[in-house]
């Protein structure tokens, strides 16, 4: 299950989702700083790195790539990237049943998709908890997704 949170001040829509998931912390960390980790749970980004800094890179599927600079970053603890023109963080913590893994998002109001971008996320937030627990991808019914995006239209 994962606990969803949607809100917004004057300036920025933000979102906060939470899953544990059934693996040890440096574990999951991989899954979120390797692009092997992150290309098996989220197949369009991976990551790279330019002059000793580091990006992650969106495919955008017409054969462009939007590259994102990677923020912070403690190792097996949290990560942070731009994403858009907002910023994404994971926030890893051992739990008793695995890693609690935390994911705050924030977009500017004037960000043209904020119910797809979210809703996005928490679809790759099931596939990462999916892919570390089953080895596969979640398997989510169209149903669900439209639930969550009027999720997020009525919160925010």
């Amino acid at each position: 299950m994962i606990k969803k949170e949607y809100f917004k001040d004057t300036k920025n829509a933000y979102q906060t989702l939470e899953a544990v998931i059934q693996a040890d912390r440096p574990t999951v960390f991989r899954y979120l700083s390797t692009s092997e980790g992150i290309s098996s749970w989220f197949p369009q980004l991976s990551l790279s790195k330019e002059n000793d800094q580091s990006f992650i890179q969106f495919d955008m599927g017409d054969g462009t790539f939007e590259k994102m600079m990677l923020l912070d970053f403690t190792t097996d603890k949290q990560i942070t990237y731009e994403w858009a023109t907002g910023k994404i963080t994971f926030e890893l913590e051992e739990v008793e049943n695995g890693t609690k893994l935390t994911f705050h998002e924030t977009l500017p109001l004037n960000f043209e998709a904020i119910p797809q971008d979210f809703t996005g996320w928490f679809v790759q937030m099931k596939n990462i908890q999916s892919v570390l627990e089953t080895g596969s991808a979640a398997k989510l019914e169209s149903t669900e997704i439209k639930e969550v995006r009027e999720q997020i239209k009525q919160e925010l």
